[in-house]
């Protein structure tokens, strides 16, 4: 998978911008990070695998904050929830 430049997240576009390093947060290293106000979604290259599931990650707190819903804040809901959306999307066949 191609990470897009840029995606439709509700009536806003997001700009999806890969990135060198992102500053830690709470002492993690961090792959990936989703600005809301400016309406971008930052992601470190780690290989194939690991960014996709970053861009999903980062993707999936963008919806949640363009849908008012209070689970983007909880790490452990994303990341299971892009774990899944992440293999879905890798493993669906179009015949």
């Amino acid at each position: 998978m191609v990470i897009p430049s840029s995606v439709q997240v509700g009536k806003f576009e997001y700009k999806v911008v890969r990135v060198d390093a992102l500053p830690k947060a709470n002492g993690k290293v961090v792959a990936g990070h989703t600005d809301y106000e400016k309406k971008t979604i930052q992601y470190v290259d780690e290989g194939p695998e690991e960014t996709r599931n970053t861009f999903w990650h980062e993707l999936t707190h963008a919806i949640l904050y363009e849908m008012g819903k209070p689970e983007l804040n909880h790490e452990g809901f994303v990341s299971k929830f892009a774990d899944f959306w992440s293999t879905a999307i890798d493993s669906a066949k179009f015949e």
